[in-house]
């Protein structure tokens, strides 16, 4: 509690934050524990870390690739003091962080309102993983292989990204064609359920194209919700004359 009222006496503005036994101040952990490890855990005080006591064992987090140096500020991220020996992580009003005080307190407190050299700060965050789309379809067919009026295939699977990202997905359509008696005209549709694209349409593509290797893509980019998972469901049709035959034909969103 003594530490506690020196703190608060010495910096007026900082917001103590209570760890254990009802107080701020622990010895349990230090700055680079609680930014780089704790800070990460559903319930940060529950498995308490001292990282970096007798050496700089903190800048793993920053070399590794588990985090990417920003030129700025940003939420949620991670900042290291480098000018001293602290860490502290970004919050949602700008210029404020929470950090852990050596073997005192942990609060929250403007980006220079602390013992520590604030004279160079940087800046990181967890890299962005992307999207994992899933769901393939095919349909060959076997030689002769006629190609009917019409050519019907569908295709569905899943995109899984971190919830608020940008994503574009774009459909793509391969076939071959050999010996149409008359031009083929082909189209896919893909539908992505619980997106919503800036102009309010799925992802079209179609042409009127003759013999030979067709291939054509249709981008459109939207933000995924919350839950980090939505469905996608894509059709292609191929129309022809009979007497021409159809080698292969593959729908993906990629």
């Amino acid at each position: 509690m003594e530490i506690d009222s020196y703190y608060s006496n010495y910096f007026p503005n900082a917001q103590l934050l209570t760890t254990y036994d009802n107080v701020s101040s622990t010895r349990r952990f230090n700055c680079h524990g609680y930014a780089w490890y704790m800070s990460e855990l559903a319930d940060p005080l529950s498995s308490p870390r001292w990282i970096g006591t007798t050496s700089t064992q903190e800048d793993i987090y920053m070399t590794d690739g588990s985090y990417t140096q920003t030129s700025g500020e940003r939420y949620p991220g991670k900042v290291s003091y480098a000018s001293d020996d602290h860490s502290a992580i970004t919050t949602n009003q700008p210029g404020w962080f929470i950090s852990k005080w050596g073997q005192a307190i942990l609060c929250r407190h403007r980006w220079d309102d602390t013992p520590y050299n604030e004279s160079s700060l940087k800046y990181y965050v967890k890299p962005v993983p992307p999207p994992l789309i899933n769901g393939f379809g095919s349909y060959s067919y076997a030689v002769p292989g006629i190609l009917p009026s019409t050519l019907e295939k569908a295709a569905s699977g899943t995109i899984t990204a971190t919830p608020g990202q940008s994503i574009t997905v774009s459909e793509r359509l391969d076939y071959t064609v050999t010996n149409p008696q008359t031009a083929s005209y082909h189209i896919m549709e893909t539908t992505i359920q619980g997106a919503t694209f800036t102009d309010g349409s799925n992802l079209i593509y179609s042409s009127y194209a003759g013999p030979g290797n067709h291939y054509g893509t249709a981008s459109k980019s939207f933000i995924m919700p919350a839950n980090g998972s939505i469905n996608w469901s894509g059709t292609m049709k191929i129309s022809g004359a009979t007497g021409g035959y159809v080698t292969s034909a593959y729908i993906r969103l990629e």
